[in-house]
């Protein structure tokens, strides 16, 4: 018995290490609005739209989308958070050399006016895009650079170019001194014809998962390096869940050909996110509650046959005088040495164990005091309760009756 109630203790512990762990991931501040947030993908690509044709089909579909009742804002994005995409390219920055150990290249996402109200990232210093950003005419990048990234050499002539870095890389490369202003390119040497201007600096933003660090990111004009598909971001004032059939009959009204790869909200983009912490939670959960369960039925029978086999001892006990709480005590010390044993096993493995499951743990450490001493509280409750039950019938026993039992 001392051996399962320190199995179930170290099962308890275990639980409550996931658990607590799964609610740190969950309170994470993620840097943007999770509520009321679609995000909804569409492939023209595969129906044969391509280059300017491509992009007018995006920007009249989020025009159209933007004009429904319930919508706040929409706009389009390379890359969403949370997605599980990710583009990064080289990049030269103008007064910076990188260091043997640093990686020459950062990520990057394309994305349109009003993106950043619409995910409910905040702008903290400079502007956001506007439309006047974009080159008036956009290529399509697998024709113009089949072979490599969806770069340079795809970039029309336009306007001029600019760019909007998120909080990390701003205090990374610029820590005493404004970001605003700055340039760099997309290139691994620096050439002022070909250089971006920094003109806003937003916040940092969990895209590769809600574990990660913050890493440097460069926004982009939308269109800025041409033509490919792009995700629909709506801000709804309702449950956007409302607004899905809207949408998807705003895609057939523009091209019934055109298929609707994915609606999600950004409330499910997260809970996949935690998928593999809310599985090992709720696992290590059924696991604990199963081993409590066995180890207070285990205690509950042992009490139970100690009470039958000691009939006679407590009635000549209560023929002496013993009161009732005196037997009740009695029974109970039993159960309490094997309580405290496996308890003090169970808390000696679990020091030595839990270090095996930090990867998993987020927020705090595998020796959190707290769901030690939660763990260990829960299970005195449960199994002294279990244990009160035979022993409260023990205190019960007739002495005249005892006294004749065989």
């Amino acid at each position: 018995m001392a051996f399962q109630v320190a199995l179930s203790l170290l099962l308890l512990i275990g639980t409550g290490l996931f658990v607590k762990s799964l609610i740190n991931l969950r309170d994470i501040a993620p840097g943007f609005r999770t509520t009321r947030l679609l995000m909804v993908r569409v492939s023209p690509g595969s129906s044969g739209y391509k280059g300017q044709r491509l992009r007018d089909f995006y920007d009249r579909l989020q025009q159209q989308v933007q004009n429904l009742p319930g919508v706040q804002v929409a706009s389009l994005a390379a890359i969403t958070p949370l997605a599980g995409s990710r583009w990064n390219d080289d990049v030269a920055i103008e007064g910076y050399k990188w260091k043997p150990s640093e990686k020459p290249y950062l990520d990057l996402n394309a994305v349109g006016p009003r993106y950043f109200e619409a995910v409910g990232i905040p702008i903290l210093v400079g502007r956001d895009f506007t439309d006047r950003d974009n080159p008036a005419v956009t290529p399509d990048v697998r024709e113009e650079q089949p072979e490599s990234k969806a770069t340079r050499a795809a970039e029309p002539k336009g306007p001029p170019r600019v760019a909007i870095i998120n909080q990390t890389m701003a205090r990374r490369f610029w820590p005493r001194e404004g970001a605003i202003g700055k340039r760099f390119t997309l290139s691994d040497t620096f050439k002022l014809e070909d250089a971006y201007e920094v003109v806003g600096v937003v916040a940092d933003t969990p895209y590769f998962g809600l574990r990660e660090a913050s890493e440097s990111m460069i926004y982009i004009p939308v269109w800025r390096l041409g033509a490919d598909e792009r995700t629909l971001c709506v801000r709804t004032a309702r449950d956007p869940r409302r607004t899905i059939e809207v949408i998807r009959q705003k895609v057939r009204e523009q091209d019934s050909g055109v298929p609707m790869i994915e609606v999600r909200t950004m409330q499910q983009q997260m809970d996949d996110d935690l998928l593999q912490e809310r599985l090992v939670a709720i696992l290590s959960s059924c696991f604990g509650a199963l081993a409590l369960l066995l180890a207070s039925i285990g205690l509950y029978g042992v009490i139970a046959y100690a009470v039958t086999r000691r009939t006679r001892e407590i009635g000549i006990r209560m023929a002496l005088g013993a009161q009732r709480s005196q037997i009740v005590r009695l029974m109970l010390r039993d159960a309490l040495v094997m309580l405290s044993t496996g308890a003090l096993v169970g808390v000696s493995a679990a020091l030595a164990l839990t270090r095996l499951a930090s990867a998993f743990l987020y927020g705090m450490t595998p020796r959190d005091p707290a769901t030690f001493v939660l763990a260990t509280s829960v299970l005195f409750v449960v199994t002294v309760f279990a244990s009160y039950i035979p022993a409260r019938r023990a205190s019960n026993v007739d002495p005249m009756v005892a006294l004749r039992y065989e």
